[in-house]
C-alpha cells in the first residue's frame, strides 16, 4: 500500500512537468500533446476550489468567499475532469490544437468573464 501511494504521488507531481512545453510546442497539432494537456487537466482539477475560494474572498468577505469559491470551483473542476477526458479519451483524433478552436475557447472565455463580472 505505501509503494502504491508513492507511485502515485510520484505520478501526480512528475506528471504536470512532462505536460509542460513551450508556448511554440503547444501550437502544433500533435496527439501526445493533447493527450498529455487531457491528463493534466485531469490530474490538477482539483486546485480550481482554492484558486476560487481565494478568488471570492478577496472581492467579498471570508465566509460567503469560501462557500461561494467551493461551488464555483466544484464546477470549473468538473469541468476540467470533462474536458480532460475528452482530450484523453480522443486523443488520437484531431483538431489537436487548431486556430478555430482556439477562437472559440478566447470567445467561451470572454463570455464568462463578463458573466463573472456583472453577475457575481
Amino acid at each position: 500500500m505505501k509503494r502504491f501511494i508513492f507511485c502515485l504521488l510520484t505520478l501526480l507531481l512528475v506528471l504536470p512537468v512532462l505536460t509542460m512545453a513551450e508556448d511554440s510546442r503547444c501550437e502544433k497539432p500533435d496527439p501526445i500533446g493533447k493527450f498529455g494537456y487531457g491528463l493534466s487537466e485531469i490530474a490538477l482539477c482539483w486546485t480550481e476550489i482554492p484558486m476560487s475560494i481565494q478568488r471570492r474572498a478577496e472581492k467579498t468577505d471570508p465566509v460567503s468567499g469560501f462557500f461561494v469559491g467551493l461551488v464555483e470551483g466544484t464546477a470549473l473542476g468538473v469541468r476540467d475532469v470533462a474536458q480532460g477526458t475528452v482530450d484523453a479519451t480522443f486523443f488520437m483524433v484531431p483538431p489537436y490544437k487548431s486556430s478555430e478552436r482556439e477562437q472559440r475557447f478566447n470567445k467561451l472565455m470572454s463570455w464568462d468573464k463578463k458573466f463573472q463580472e456583472e453577475y457575481w
